[in-house]
């Protein structure tokens, strides 16, 4: 049956299928960060980066009047990873951090500028390709640069933490599909190849959450006194811990 229908068709309806499914790509993170009122594991430069190159990819559709469900989960990912990133600020305790807001002020701003045609303009030393272009090309380095810190924070914790595997599940899903639909309604390889680069890093985290636990660091904490020295876990009845007069740890029966 599928078979019988002409591709850019059905490349249409997948469109529209990612267009709605976006609006829940996020919820469950937002979902676990809410309910564990812990950020673990979500590292806000992947956040903030998603921001961007979301918000770009946004914007460029526009400006290239493409086919609005060729782009349109790109503008809801960014305004759901933007409230992804504000509850791992509040979480996190740095609600009052002047870098962080200051970066998502020029965010703003730069979202602000795309939408009112600022880089519409010739781009200097780029043989007069608009700016609009030049930002959509460096979605490929930026795309990338965004999972990394992802992928580096699962690795050196040996752990997924608070991350939700159905946000990033959905998100290779779409990923997959948006390759499809560029592809066959789209003659814009920058994009597609975006979209293949995106597809292979979701695969490497897919495979991390496989081989990581979740909700916590692989690594077992153990108690410590305030010199920085390590308490065994147990101490047997009968036994206890003073300082000698050189302040290290002795035991006394």
């Amino acid at each position: 049956m599928l078979g019988d229908m002409d591709p850019v068709f059905l490349s249409k309806l997948t469109g529209y299928a990612i267009m709605f499914g976006s609006v829940l790509l996020k919820l469950p993170q937002i979902h676990k960060l809410v309910v564990n009122a812990s950020a673990d594991g979500c590292s806000e430069s992947t956040l903030l980066m998603e921001v961007f190159t979301l918000s770009t990819a946004y914007y460029y559709g526009v400006v290239k009047a493409y086919p609005f469900e060729t782009y349109a989960e790109n503008g809801i990912g960014a305004f759901e990873s933007l409230v992804c990133q504000l509850l791992v600020m509040y979480y996190g305790r740095s609600m009052r951090s002047p870098a962080r807001w200051g970066i998502l002020i020029a965010l703003a701003a730069y979202s602000a500028a795309f939408m009112n045609g600022a880089f519409n303009v010739a781009a200097p030393g780029f043989g007069g390709v608009p700016m609009s272009d030049v930002f959509n090309m460096l979605l490929i380095p930026v795309g990338v640069a965004s999972k990394v810190p992802q992928i580096l924070s699962f690795y050196r914790a040996k752990s997924t933490g608070n991350a939700a595997f159905l946000s990033w599940f959905m998100g290779l899903c779409g990923a997959v599909a948006r390759t499809f639909t560029t592809y066959f309604q789209m003659n814009d390889p920058v994009v597609l190849l975006q979209y293949i680069m995106s597809v292979f890093l979701f695969v490497v985290i897919m495979v991390q959450f496989l081989i990581y636990p979740s909700g916590g660091s692989a690594k077992g904490s153990r108690q410590t006194v305030t010199s920085g020295k390590e308490l065994p876990p147990r101490v047997h009845v009968g036994v206890s811990m003073e300082r000698d007069h050189a302040g290290d740890l002795r035991m006394r029966s």
